[in-house]
């Protein structure tokens, strides 16, 4: 298959939560592409820009929409916990500790392709920014 030659918010959307994401996105309830708006948004904005369609340096969005991605995952996952009863246990944190190394790779992956930090230039350095999820906390 092709690399896309550009992306709309929606296509993004969808790339991060079934390329990138994948079952993380369904354990935690992240099926709709407005769920990641805001991570679109930041993956936009880590390139450089304030439009989609001006991000025409497509390796670099789809990296930064990697970390965008995992970061609004994390955001999700902060509120999981470790629970046992009645000899039964759940351990949901397991699935943060995934994230957590998925976002790291996702960091490293975007500042080499991009050629550096937050932005197009490789200028800028610091976080992605807040991740709002409805129903959750924000990062």
């Amino acid at each position: 298959m092709a690399l896309p030659t550009a992306y709309t918010d929606d296509t993004l959307a969808a790339y991060m939560r079934d390329a990138v994401l994948q079952s993380t996105a369904r354990v935690l309830g992240l099926l709709e592409l407005s769920q990641l708006e805001e991570a679109v948004n930041s993956a936009v904005l880590a390139c450089g820009e304030s439009d989609i369609a001006a991000c025409t340096n497509i390796p670099a969005l789809r990296a930064w929409a990697a970390v965008a991605a995992w970061e609004a995952a994390q955001a999700v996952a902060a509120g999981d916990y470790a629970y046992s009863a009645d000899g039964a246990s759940w351990q949901r944190g397991q699935v943060f500790d995934h994230i957590e190394k998925m976002l790291e790779k996702a960091r490293a992956a975007a500042v080499l392709i991009s050629g550096g930090p937050i932005g197009s230039g490789g200028g800028a350095t610091g976080s992605l920014g807040t991740v709002a999820i409805p129903n959750q906390g924000v990062w």
